[in-house]
């Protein structure tokens, strides 16, 4: 399984890179990218066969938010159809919203990541 993690915090990317490596069954693959920017540049070289099985994404990053995030991977042919779960700090309703409507699935807090992530996964991913 291919994983895109989009979180600027690093201590939080590695608590997801290692529940994911220890929870998940077969072979895990994870990429990360701390900024719009540098998901943006990584969407651009992933095509079909590098393309991510399900994408975390934060709302909060310093050069953008999530809604922005997802729009942008949705204009790159090969990433169109690929799951994406919003992560944010926020149990605020309306935040949740804007992250749906902008095309993630569903919006985890990051205060029950350790208890969802890896149920919602296997879910969501293909």
């Amino acid at each position: 399984m291919r994983i895109l993690i989009i979180d600027d915090d690093p201590m939080l990317v590695r608590l997801m890179r290692a529940m994911l490596q220890s929870g998940m069954d077969g072979e895990i693959a994870i990429a990360s990218a701390g900024s719009r920017e540098a998901a943006e540049e990584l969407f651009g070289m992933l095509g079909p066969r590098g393309r991510p099985d399900i994408v975390l994404c934060d709302r909060e990053l310093p050069d953008g938010v999530g809604e922005d995030i997802i729009a942008s991977m949705r204009t790159f042919e090969a990433l169109r159809d690929v799951p994406v779960l919003g992560v944010t700090a926020s149990d605020d309703a309306k935040t949740h919203e804007k992250l749906v409507r902008a095309g993630a699935l569903l919006v985890l807090t990051k205060s029950a990541l350790r208890s969802q992530l890896l149920d919602v996964i296997r879910q969501h991913a293909a």
